[in-house]
């Protein structure tokens, strides 16, 4: 199991951590990600392997190619079985990087895909990505029904779509 995930904070970041905490045990897992996840000690709870990526948190096609070189490479070489991308920035070097392995693909949606206050692009541009990547997502996991709501109103079919809410370690 990869994990690729953009430099994040807050929820998204939480969400990993539990996950590379409780997962290993069971699977063997790996994260690839800027070296931002780590935490203080220098490694990332639990993770078998960690992969350091230059993604960069905005669209950049040169580091983004080379990013999804980069991937390709681990997946091949490491044999990985699922790529588990978490956002949409991630997925967009994770899609066809699994793609190239023949593998399949999950995309964690942790948040709203078009905020118009903070875009310069229309609407319609995000929608547009959206439906020419979802060919390449084998299932999408949503953290809310909202986020649920909101793929499937921008026309992903629910049957691809399983909501799991963020777990807490109690």
């Amino acid at each position: 199991l990869l994990y690729i995930v953009r430099p994040q904070v807050g929820g998204m970041s939480g969400h990993l951590r539990t996950l590379l905490t409780y997962f290993p045990g069971r699977w063997d897992v790996s994260l690839a990600a800027p070296s931002a996840i780590l935490d203080p000690g220098g490694n990332a709870a639990g993770t078998t392997k960690f992969f350091q990526l230059s993604l960069q948190g905005h669209f950049s096609p040169a580091s983004d190619f080379a990013v999804f070189r980069q991937l390709v490479r681990i997946g091949r070489e490491e044999n990985i079985d699922l790529f588990h991308a978490h956002g949409y920035k991630s997925a967009l070097v994770a899609l066809p990087a699994a793609k190239g392995c023949r593998r399949p693909v999950l995309l964690t949606v942790h948040n709203s895909l078009f905020y118009p206050q903070k875009s310069i692009l229309p609407e319609s541009y995000f929608n547009r990505a959206l439906k020419q990547l979802d060919p390449l997502v084998t299932r999408y996991i949503t953290v809310s029904g909202y986020l649920c709501r909101e793929l499937v109103g921008r026309g992903i079919h629910a049957g691809k779509i399983v909501t799991i809410y963020n777990g807490i370690d109690t």
